[in-house]
């Protein structure tokens, strides 16, 4: 598992990585439903952690069967992303080409990066999500209602 870590953080930046993008198709009017950018819709990541409006491994609400996007930073030095389990279990080890699961854009965000994530599912209930690096450590929920 650490080669392959390895291998994905030594990526040329320049190459292409044909992950698949985390954007969904927008809402009606044009733009992502979930609210205005902004505090509401921030995503922190530090050495180790997700945080949503103060809170640390939160359990983050969205709307079911509607496009809700993220703004995620990583504040901290580490190499992270953001997965969600939306068909109830991670398919991939690190999110990319063939993930059906919902993955951050870029799926490796380097310290001082910022990302997207766009969470559409359908379902309600309760989702996971991780960071691939760090899985046990950086850990959420998504509660879609």
């Amino acid at each position: 598992m650490g080669g392959t870590i390895w291998a994905v953080s030594e990526k040329d930046e320049g190459e292409a990585t044909g992950a698949p993008s985390a954007e969904a198709s927008p809402a009606p009017g044009g733009q992502p439903s979930g609210g205005a950018p902004g505090a509401a819709n921030a995503i922190t990541m530090g050495d180790f952690f997700f945080e949503h409006q103060g809170t640390q491994s939160p359990t983050i609400s969205v709307p079911a069967g509607e496009a809700t996007t993220f703004d995620i930073t990583n504040t901290g030095k580490a190499l992270h992303n953001m997965h969600v389990a939306s068909g109830g279990k991670f398919d991939t080890d690190i999110c990319g080409p063939g993930d059906n699961n919902p993955c951050s854009d870029p799926n490796q965000i380097r310290a001082g990066q910022s990302a997207k994530i766009t969470i559409n599912i359908a379902q309600p209930g309760t989702y996971d999500f991780h960071c691939d690096f760090h899985p046990t450590q950086m850990t959420g929920k998504i509660e879609v209602k």
